[in-house]
């Protein structure tokens, strides 16, 4: 899908709807105005940058949770509540903190189910030799194959993931 036919459809979907649930959580439309916008803002972001989304709905209300955090750290509503500034001095924005934690593990879980797609031999051999730092006649040994064998296998299979971490780079997927 068009990205900006794809911004413009959560628009129009969930414009309403976070901006319901936002003016609930801060009283007023104003706030409430500025938070759903800023929830939107990041999941635009998130998607410009390429993130791959899986489930657009939970992760549109995981943001807004977030947000929402972030606000009642930016504000004080009430007596009763101490501000989240005075508790984390450190002044992190979690938003940005989450969604950069979020494209991370979808990375890694990218690159492990592209690690599970190399042959049993490839992946052996890597797991041998750069994990367990076994010499390359070790590894032949083991896996009961010549060492030029083993240099094949190595070298498969280190184009097969240099190729995904390059379309990881760029955004390109499959």
């Amino acid at each position: 899908m068009d990205r900006q036919k794809l911004f413009e459809s959560i628009t129009e979907e969930y414009s309403g709807k976070l901006l319901g649930w936002a003016v609930k959580k801060t009283g007023n439309r104003r706030d409430g105005e500025d938070l759903s916008q800023e929830v939107l803002l990041q999941v635009f972001t998130s998607i410009a940058r390429g993130n791959e989304i899986k489930k657009l709905e939970n992760y549109i209300w995981r943001v807004a949770h977030f947000i929402w955090y972030n606000h009642l750290r930016r504000t004080k509503r009430a007596s009763e509540i101490m501000p989240l500034d005075e508790t984390v001095p450190d002044g992190r924005d979690f938003v940005a903190d989450f969604i950069d934690r979020d494209f991370l593990e979808s990375e890694v879980s990218r690159m492990r189910r592209r690690i599970a797609d190399l042959s049993s031999t490839q992946r052996k051999a890597m797991i041998l030799h750069y994990l367990d730092g076994l010499s390359v006649r070790q590894v032949a040994q083991k896996l009961d194959i010549t060492e030029s064998a083993v240099k094949k296998h190595l070298f498969d299979a280190r184009n097969i993931l240099k190729k995904e971490l390059g379309e990881m780079k760029t955004g390109v997927t499959r």
